[in-house]
């Protein structure tokens, strides 16, 4: 319940944030403005949720699951609000060390970051014990979850680059030679998580027999997979994401 509660708080200031986007005149693109402050809380509000509802179809003892759900909830609300304090500073959030408080936020949000992945692990970990849900709906759960650590890959991968070229032309971190975008496949990874196992809920009522269902859910997930796994070699050789 505390973690659906916080991934709706983070939702609803993506929200709040999306409005004073309107109403102010600062632009969508560069390292400094509204733009992370809205889709930070979108995205990390709705992984959380996501996670908060797949967790009543994992076998998630009531202390274990207050510990990994309540170490996911508090490192992504440490996390957006480290994100928001800097939107409202009127600095970049990412990869910004140029005063001594930069430098100690841009650390901090290194361990929110820390904090969520250690806590999806221990969630996947948990997801691959026996669960008592249809198979399609456990396998669209678990590659959900799987691909939701490899667009956290990606993420490291961004952090590792040190936020690509300084000669982007929209100011964004991720670009990698002329025009590649990391930040698409790792929003790809990222939202497998709500794609997958919606996918498999539906098929368990529209697909009918289970071995059929089966085989939806693991196509879309290896097409899913092969998609993010093309984003990041477009990126890699410089290419644009279409």
């Amino acid at each position: 319940m505390t973690a659906l509660a916080v991934a709706l708080l983070l939702i609803g200031a993506g929200v709040v944030h999306s409005v004073v986007f309107l109403l102010d005149d600062q632009p969508w693109a560069g390292p400094v403005g509204w733009r992370k402050a809205i889709t930070f809380g979108f995205s990390l509000g709705v992984t959380l949720l996501s996670l908060a509802v797949i967790a009543r179809f994992v076998h998630l003892g009531k202390r274990e699951g207050w510990w990994v759900l309540g170490t996911l909830a508090a490192a992504s609300a440490f996390e957006y609000a480290l994100i928001v304090a800097q939107a409202w500073r009127g600095e970049p959030s990412h990869f910004n060390v140029a005063t001594v408080v930069d430098a100690v936020i841009w650390v901090a949000m290194g361990i929110g970051i820390a904090g969520i992945v250690i806590g999806t692990i221990a969630f996947t970990a948990a997801a691959f014990r026996p669960v008592a849900v249809a198979p399609a709906l456990a396998l669209g759960i678990r590659s959900g979850l799987v691909l939701l650590l490899a667009g956290y890959v990606v993420g490291g991968i961004i952090i590792g680059s040190g936020g690509g070229v300084s000669e982007s032309p929209t100011g964004d971190e991720s670009i990698l030679g002329a025009a590649g975008e990391l930040k698409v496949p790792h929003a790809i990874g990222l939202h497998a998580l709500q794609v997958l196992p919606l996918l498999a809920w539906s098929a368990g009522r529209f697909v009918g027999s289970e071995p059929r269902q089966r085989r939806v859910v693991l196509v879309a997930a290896g097409a899913w997979a092969a998609v993010l796994v093309l984003q990041v070699l477009l990126a890699a050789a410089g290419h644009a994401p279409v």
